[in-house]
């Protein structure tokens, strides 16, 4: 990871000396991971870092470490910071208490440690920093641990009071940390972006890195005043403010975090509307006007794919390619993707559109669901056709900005769980889900595994899994795995596999290798 550092420190160098660049900054193009990215363009833009090395988000710290190992300043030429803690609470505290002084903040974690930080995410949110987190999936402790992937505790956290991003991929990663902090500092409420470990977060790929002109434009230095639109803020600040407010000032004191009555709190609680109500507006304006300097078009969903089908694929975060790839080679029966990269606030008018007419949808969701009979996405998702049914029923306005949808024209909704502890997602068990769905086959499905398989067992093996059989016939539909290998690249693609351990020596092989084939090849 240092190495691989390094040369997104080299990109980094060239960029700022770069004399001209494109009129939609494009940005400069690189071959990093998703960590790397990520903190190459939080180096530019923001102060300080809480940092944690005790858990998957330990590549982001690393990556930052080498940005402020060459740098002091950042593009605004404010001090370049971290302060590290042996745990996320720590980190995450710092961040905070950064962020109430008007510090530009962010903070790295993994989302299994989100679940020993719901007190502190309840109070950013509460007292409306405008923090920004970028969180790397990694699969909760069940059975045992795993160091793969799992959304469970991103999902968890999903009520914290953050809004919530979530990557596709490495450059996406880059983009929705601008974002985010677009939003954040003009909403006033935190954010947090997640990128996949295994697909995003270690993965090398060919990106294209902001450059100065357009933080600059699109976002302005944190010390700036503006104007306050917004009538809750006007109220609190006045028709202007600094960009990032000092809520803990010392010319001018004011009591942060008091202990309330019952009744004073109720009160305090029902105003968080004043500042959440309109976000989902405010994130669409921020990614379509990012989009519009950088030419990579953004919205909280996208649909792509046949516009006439019976059935379609919901998903989120790496899962979003390999979806859209598999529709894009199966030509006979290839189904509508819905790819979201919101899911707080939800958007449920785009999605309950997007889905309207279909017969049946699998909602792939990298989490469990063992006491739940849907995932935690899929009942995002079945809430938001829910309002969409009740506002055909009782009327257009009974559920604000979402479509008025009868239940008849509404689709099956199967849950589909996916990529436990960093398994891949194979583009044979997508075929075969879809077929699964043409089948009439309503789930729930485990993407990747196959129950009760056979062939060349001993004995033993053989007794235990008949008796899985007898005692549970169900798990044989529910295991979703196909056989056959699907090349899904376009005609003429090469292929080159590095494997690596995160710090291992020799980890600089993967991002030269990288770098070489991105120069000899003309692209990833």
């Amino acid at each position: 990871m240092a190495s691989l550092t390094s040369l997104g420190l080299n990109w980094l160098r060239s960029l700022f000396a770069a004399a001209e660049v494109s009129p939609a900054f494009s940005g400069m193009a690189a071959v990093l991971d998703g960590a790397s990215a990520v903190a190459i363009t939080e180096a530019a833009l923001a102060e300080v870092a809480g940092l944690s090395g005790a858990d998957a988000s330990r590549s982001l710290a690393l990556a930052w470490d080498g940005q402020r190992a060459s740098r002091t300043l950042n593009l605004f030429d404010r001090p370049l910071d971290d302060l590290a803690s042996s745990d996320p609470r720590g980190a995450l505290s710092l961040a905070i208490g950064l962020s109430l002084g008007g510090i530009r903040a962010t903070a790295f974690c993994s989302s299994a440690s989100l679940a020993t930080l719901s007190d502190l995410l309840s109070r950013a949110a509460g007292q409306h920093l405008p923090l920004v987190m970028h969180v790397v999936a990694e699969g909760l402790p069940a059975q045992g641990i795993s160091r793969g992937s799992g959304h469970e505790g991103f999902m968890a956290a999903a009520d914290a009071g953050w809004f919530q991003l979530v990557a596709r991929n490495a450059q996406e990663a880059s983009d929705l940390a601008l974002v985010a902090r677009w939003v954040a500092e003009r909403a006033l409420v935190p954010g947090m972006v997640l990128m996949d470990g295994e697909e995003t977060a270690r993965a090398v790929a060919d990106l294209r890195l902001p450059d100065p002109r357009l933080i600059a434009t699109y976002l302005g230095a944190s010390t700036e005043s503006i104007e306050v639109a917004d009538p809750a803020q006007r109220l609190v600040f006045g028709p202007t403010r600094r960009r990032t407010p000092r809520w803990f000032d010392l010319d001018n004191p004011a009591l942060v975090g008091a202990t309330y009555t019952d009744e004073n709190f109720a009160l305090a609680a029902a105003g968080n509307p004043f500042f959440t109500d309109g976000l989902l507006a405010i994130l669409r304006e921020g990614m379509e006007a990012l989009g519009k300097l950088t030419g990579r078009t953004l919205a909280p969903v996208e649909v792509s794919g046949p516009k006439v089908t019976s059935y379609g694929v919901l998903c989120a975060g790496s899962a979003v390619e390999s979806a859209q790839a598999i529709g894009r080679f199966d030509q006979t029966g290839s189904a509508k993707v819905v790819a979201l990269r919101v899911l707080r606030p939800f958007p449920s008018g785009d999605v309950a559109n997007a889905l309207s007419g279909l017969k049946a949808v699998a909602v792939l969701d990298r989490s469990r669901a063992d006491l739940s009979s849907d995932t935690p996405l899929t009942r995002e998702v079945r809430a938001a056709l829910s309002q969409a049914g009740e506002n055909a029923r009782f009327g257009a306005n009974t559920h604000a900005q979402v479509p008025a949808i009868p239940v008849a024209q509404q689709p099956l909704l199967v849950s589909a769980s996916w990529g436990m502890g960093g398994q891949a997602l194979r583009p044979t068990d997508l075929q075969k889900l879809l077929s699964a769905l043409e089948d009439g086959q309503r789930g729930p499905f485990t993407v990747g595994v196959r129950y009760g398989a056979v062939g060349g067992e001993s004995p033993a093996r053989a007794a235990v899994l008949d008796a899985v059989k007898t005692g549970w016939p169900s798990l044989a539909r529910r295991g979703v795995r196909g056989d056959a290998w699907i090349d899904i690249r376009p005609q003429g693609s090469i292929t080159f596999a590095v494997f690596r351990r995160e710090g291992s020596v020799g980890g600089d092989v993967a991002a030269g290798l990288s770098h070489t084939l991105v120069a000899l090849m003309g692209g990833g």
